[in-house]
């Protein structure tokens, strides 16, 4: 008996240390507001962007889009917008996450590159779990940026140490790049030529359309707009039959076309880091 009770004690303590400990990162977290600038892997970066989106104050100019889209300079988009795209993602998973949240924003920017891509349904199940979304507002620890590591990796522990100002940002553009792997790219072009000489494998339209009538009913003003990619694939069969198809289904206005020999990629599709920059600048004088 006296050995349960003591072992009962230790569990007792152990709960109430640990307690105290999540209290005080709690506490931490929202004064101090670390900037999170690494995470452990790429799904672990979406849901910090989704959290982000639904537990930040809300801009009213919003980015939904894939991969392509999610390499938009974060520095260089100023705060009145904010990209909910994703890696591996989708316009639908973001289009279904700003629904979620009942934010009816101003203007909406809808990547047309990979548009045909499904929604993530268990990303949006994880994200609006019952009940427990609601308390991540309360308790940012529990939010999947904040876990320690990511404080640790980043660098960063109070968001008001860093250094602004105009040396800083010439600075960081002059340490950008456009380096690339010339063997990864030829070997990542050859495998896109071949896939954009393909036909275009024809989706459901229905879930968009319900999405992107939503917000308009709403007030949302919609646009559609392309990221560069290798002028070969956004000029082959493909790609063309994309633009038709939703220009035939959709009487939402596009961006004009951007120059695709202007800018470099990695593979055929993702802007390199001097390219995102340069087209992040050129995005944000066309939308404003």
């Amino acid at each position: 008996m006296r050995l349960f009770i003591s072992n009962s004690n230790k569990v007792i303590q152990v709960f109430g240390i640990f307690l105290v400990l999540f209290a005080v990162y709690n506490i931490y977290l929202v004064i101090c507001t670390p900037k999170i600038t690494h995470y452990q892997n790429q799904w672990q970066r979406n849901y910090a962007t989704a959290q982000e989106f639904i537990y930040g104050p809300k801009a009213p100019n919003i980015i939904v889009g894939s991969s392509l889209s999610a390499r938009l300079n974060k520095n260089v988009l100023p705060p009145s917008y904010y990209n909910l795209s994703f890696s591996g993602g989708s316009v639908l998973t973001g289009l279904e996450i700003i629904k979620r949240t009942g934010y009816i924003p101003k203007k909406i920017f809808i990547e047309s590159n990979l548009i045909f891509r499904n929604k993530d349904k268990k990303m949006i199940d994880n994200l609006f779990y019952p009940v427990w979304w609601k308390v991540k507002y309360y308790l940012p620890a529990l939010q999947e940026k904040n876990q320690p590591i990511n404080v640790l990796l980043s660098k960063s522990f109070c968001s008001g140490a860093e250094a602004t100002g105009y040396r800083k940002k010439q600075k960081y553009y002059d340490d950008l790049h456009d380096r690339i792997n010339a063997s990864r790219f030829d070997l990542m072009m050859k495998q896109r030529r071949i896939q954009y000489a393909k036909p275009l494998k024809r989706k459901n339209l229905k879930p968009i359309k319900e999405l992107i009538s939503y917000f308009r009913q709403h007030g949302s003003r919609i646009t559609f707009f392309e990221m560069p990619i290798e002028q070969t694939l956004a000029n082959s069969k493909q790609a063309k039959e994309r633009r038709n198809i939703l220009k035939a289904n959709f009487s939402n206005p596009w961006l004009k076309s951007p120059d695709y020999t202007a800018y470099k990629t990695t593979d055929g599709h993702h802007l390199a880091p001097k390219s995102a920059y340069l087209y992040t600048k050129e995005f944000v004088k066309e939308t404003r």
